[in-house]
């Protein structure tokens, strides 16, 4: 197990629970639900919502790969890490707010180390649409606020457009079908 947890491929054969990732999976869609409405609607992200993205990373991972999913776990925090530091940068230079950060920084917990460039990409991507669209909604409707942007809904589209390969995988395995 421990091969299929540092090789090359992105993503594991199958998980050993598919049940329990499907279910963590949900279980942050709903987070990126409540994420998306508290950013949208007031700009900011509250603390328990991005601690709960982080914890029920636990589950997904031992969903992956039993006790093995831990291991895999605890070696994502050398690079989470490495991305904390542009993170809060950016934070110091008000580019950021903090709960942003702190939310990047929970979903990067789901997400393989290889598959993290794919991953601040895919935020970035999404930010920059969402960003533009906004723009286009002001010159429509000029009471729509530009000063910021609700980046947490970037950060929840980018996650679950890094993860949605790996929860394809989930739910054939779930299903019984081969990959």
């Amino acid at each position: 197990m421990w091969n299929v947890l540092i090789s090359s491929d992105r993503i594991p054969a199958a998980p050993l629970h598919p049940d329990v990732v499907i279910a963590c999976f949900l279980a942050l869609l709903v987070l990126c639900g409540a994420v998306a409405c508290t950013d949208v609607t007031r700009r900011r992200i509250p603390n328990a919502l991005s601690l709960a993205v982080a914890f029920l990373a636990v589950p997904y991972w031992l969903g992956w790969a039993g006790a093995w999913g831990l291991l895999a776990l605890l070696l994502h925090v050398l690079p989470i890490g490495l991305l904390a530091i542009p993170l809060v940068l950016l934070f110091w230079l008000r580019l950021f707010g903090g709960g942003d950060v702190k939310l990047i920084l929970a979903m990067a917990l789901w997400v393989p180390p290889q598959d993290l460039p794919a991953f601040c990409m895919a935020v970035a991507l999404a930010g920059g649409l969402l960003g533009g669209g906004m723009q286009v909604l002001h010159l429509v409707f000029w009471r729509v606020k530009t000063d910021s942007v609700p980046y947490g809904l970037a950060i929840a589209a980018g996650a679950i457009a890094v993860l949605g390969p790996a929860i394809r995988l989930a739910l054939a395995a779930s299903c019984g079908i081969a990959r």
